[in-house]
């Protein structure tokens, strides 16, 4: 799950963990992630893993490799992160705007591409956009 520092994506993954659920959950800061996660479900323990990442192809490999090490499977790849800008058109930058779509777009695009082959070897696995 990425985004899962808090609103939404932080009330899916306690819900998933509350379920017995293995959550792998992302975010910009995985120790703040973790005891966020915690903090409301201390009882996480193994089925828990938060990870630090970035929306760039290497840090999504990475995310990717240290998920299968720890759990040797994704079945379902809920993809919560994104951010909005607000304003007037002309008030951006060309670079924000960039940003923003490498993460609410190319990433989305880049993490569902790197988890795929794995589900398509298992036959199975879901993939949410929220």
């Amino acid at each position: 799950m990425t985004g899962a520092s808090k609103g939404i994506g932080l009330e899916v993954a306690v819900a998933a963990l509350e379920k017995d659920y293995r959550v792998i959950a992302t975010s910009r800061n995985a120790v703040t992630l973790r005891d966020q996660v915690l903090a409301h479900v201390p009882e996480a323990g193994t089925d828990f893993l938060a990870l630090e990442m970035a929306f760039t192809e290497d840090s999504i490999k990475m995310a990717v490799k240290q998920a299968l090490d720890q759990f040797g499977r994704i079945d379902v790849l809920v993809n919560n992160a994104g951010y909005g800008i607000f304003g007037a058109l002309e008030e951006f930058s060309l670079e924000e705007v960039r940003k923003n779509f490498d993460v609410n777009v190319f990433g989305l695009l880049a993490l569902t591409q790197a988890v795929l082959p794995g589900m398509r070897e298992q036959k199975s696995g879901h993939i949410i956009v929220e």
